[in-house]
């Protein structure tokens, strides 16, 4: 075992270096506490906190942890520890550490993959996928470098670096995240990604597995991109005849443009493949004609028994792999190749040939009236699941009314329901988050005092749901605080009027020519408030009160095109000319920054009659907001 140079990370025993890169090392570790071994995932030492595009990848490398770290799933890797100390520039992730290797290498053997193995690794992704999905977080980044592999044949998806939580908006238009080849096509536009984007990709490792070639390729990025945004796939079917008929039809829906035709989640693809894999065979003979919707011919030959044999033609192309990762060097070499969570060897199972099973296939389907009743039991059982608030579960007896007669136009109305359920309940729970954390930032603004604070939040939370009972009270209680605020300025500022002297007592009588004096010029009521406002940060939300009165309200986002589909965020300016009554008042500014929580800058100032005062406001790059009244 190579020896490395640190013994110790925090209190983490190091073993051996896995591998390295630009951004930092990736290690196997020993935590003491419990003995378990992890892998420690760094960032590297010593990063200027100046250098913008190191804080970038920082901010990316916690976000994975954070991301990840809310998520307890037998096929996601599991994140034990998170380490961030700014002033030791220390900065790294404990891991679970998984003995196997990744897709991406496995896909560089020259064997096929099983159809039946194939169906296995979408199938666990899948399930990967829609439970960090009900939990709001979106990967972003499905590829085959981050699907694990074990050994067992586990599956298990990692690398949630530039993954997104449904609560907030940590991305900004013209920001090309994610690996260009497998980003769907909002992806590339810039424009809201959601829980789709990841099945789309999911799709295209999917395409990838089978036919040993992406999608959508091209000599340069610009090219690429451009097919996934505008042009058809290649159907499988004319790269290679022997795949499963109906496969044409389920990569069609799983890459569709448009993320409202796709599959409403990652389980009803799997559900398709499996339908696949538990249909008839087709005959051996040479290639069938391609149909205009599948374009697909002949399914791979399977086991003839119920329960099939572990899937051919994978055992030979894993020893090779792993054979590769006995000694430390070819574990280094295998981690440098992409791996992130490089796994040590594992070879018993892979070589005895006792590996997990594929899915076993369905037995055959009874005949005549038995057929059309057992499809009437699994459609009632469907509607009643869909009653009882529990579309998921209702979408595999569809399924399973698909196998027995899946061009039965009842099968697919209920499916049509059942997924439009789905997609309900997405936008429900969705819904339900964004209110409740309205609901919440509105209670602490009123608890410290914050009314206008308060106000705003409880007004988000009506434009969601006019009838929020709760919301409308908050915002009732906020109102009425910055009324008698505003009646205490209003009282502060009021001057007494001057006393009426007393008549003089006349001792002469004068005689005197007076010449009357002009009248005094009228006096100006309102005075001119100029808004500068320059933000480093080039998106974001400026909402600017005075006293109790909304002054300015504007959405902003900066930006500049730098080639086909890409843009590069920058700074901006805004100015304002206000007219406001003359007097004390008191200006309360809230710039609210994606990914940030939005805190209030207060500043006291008079307003002239006649006059003219500026206020400047800026923002930092990591959203801290000043402001001056000049």
């Amino acid at each position: 075992m190579p020896s490395s140079p640190m013994s110790k990370l925090g209190r983490y025993e190091i073993l051996e270096e896995l591998g390295k890169g630009a951004m930092g090392v990736v290690y196997l570790a020993r935590d003491p506490l419990i003995g378990r071994l992890v892998a420690l995932k760094t960032f590297r030492a010593g990063f200027s906190p100046q250098d913008q595009e190191l804080e970038q990848f920082r901010s990316r490398f916690m976000r994975e942890a954070q991301s990840a770290g809310i998520l307890s799933h037998p096929n996601i890797v599991t994140i034990h520890d998170i380490v961030d100390e700014a002033e030791s520039g220390v900065c790294f992730i404990a891991m679970e550490y998984v003995r196997g290797s990744n897709l991406k290498l496995l896909l560089q053997q020259p064997e096929p993959l099983p159809f039946e193995f194939v169906v296995s690794i979408v199938s666990q992704v899948g399930d990967a996928l829609d439970y960090a999905h009900s939990r709001g977080v979106i990967h972003r980044d499905v590829k085959p470098a981050n699907i694990l592999i074990t050994a067992e044949n586990k599956v298990k998806i990692t690398d949630f670096g530039i993954a997104r939580l449904g609560s907030s908006n940590l991305t900004m238009e013209g920001q090309l995240l994610g690996t260009p080849n497998y980003m769907s096509p909002e992806q590339i536009q810039g424009r809201e990604v959601d829980h789709r984007a990841d099945i789309f990709s999911l799709g295209v490792v999917l395409y990838e597995m089978l036919i040993r070639r992406k999608p959508f390729q091209g000599e340069n990025l610009t090219v690429v991109t451009h097919r996934i945004v505008h042009e058809p796939f290649a159907p499988p079917g004319e790269i290679l005849q022997r795949l499963p008929q109906g496969l044409g039809a389920v990569l069609a829906r799983a890459l569709e443009k448009d993320p409202a035709r796709r599959y409403p989640a990652a389980s009803a693809l799997a559900a398709d493949l499996q339908r696949l894999v538990r249909a008839p065979l087709p005959a051996a003979a040479g290639p069938a004609e391609p149909d205009d919707d599948t374009a697909a011919t002949q399914e791979i030959p399977r086991p003839e028994e119920e329960t099939p044999a572990p899937a051919r033609g994978i055992g030979p192309a894993l020893r090779r792999l792993f054979g590769r990762m006995r000694s430390p060097r070819g574990l280094l070499v295998t981690a440098l190749a992409g791996l992130l969570l490089v796994a040590a060897v594992g070879l018993g199972l892979f070589l005895s040939g006792d590996r997990a099973p594929a899915a076993p296939v369905a037995p055959p389907a009874p005949a005549g009236t038995a057929v059309a009743s057992e499809v009437t039991r699994r459609l009632d059982a469907a509607r009643r699941l869909l009653q009882q608030g529990d579309p998921t579960a209702a979408l595999g007896e569809v399924v399973a009314a698909e196998h027995l007669r899946g061009d039965d136009p009842v099968v697919r109305q209920v499916r049509h329901e059942v997924e439009e359920a789905i997609q309900a309940q997405r936008r429900t729970a969705t819904l339900a988050s964004r209110i409740a954390g309205g609901l919440a930032a509105a209670r602490e603004a009123l608890e410290r005092g914050r009314p206008s604070e308060a106000k705003i939040a409880a007004e988000a939370v009506l434009a969601l749901a006019p009838d929020q009972e709760e919301a409308s009270q908050l915002l009732a209680d906020a109102e009425r605080r910055l009324a008698l605020e505003s009646e205490r300025r209003r009282a502060a500022r009021a001057v007494p009027p001057a006393p009426t002297p007393a008549p003089a007592v006349p001792t002469a009588t004068v005689v005197a020519v007076v010449t009357p004096t002009p009248p005094p010029p009228p006096v100006a009521r309102e005075g001119t408030l100029s808004i500068d406002f320059f933000t480093e940060v080039p998106e974001g939300v400026l909402t600017v009160y005075a006293d109790d009165r909304q002054i300015v309200r504007e959405q902003f986002r900066f930006s500049k095109r730098t080639g086909f589909l890409r843009s590069e965020k920058q700074p901006g300016t805004l100015h304002y000319d206000k007219q406001l009554p003359s007097g004390r008042l008191v200006l309360r500014i809230y710039v609210a920054v994606p990914g940030q929580p939005t805190r209030a800058v207060s500043v006291e100032g008079e307003i002239a009659g006649g006059g003219r005062q500026a206020l400047r406001i800026r923002v930092s790059p990591d959203g801290a907001t000043t402001a001056e009244l000049h």
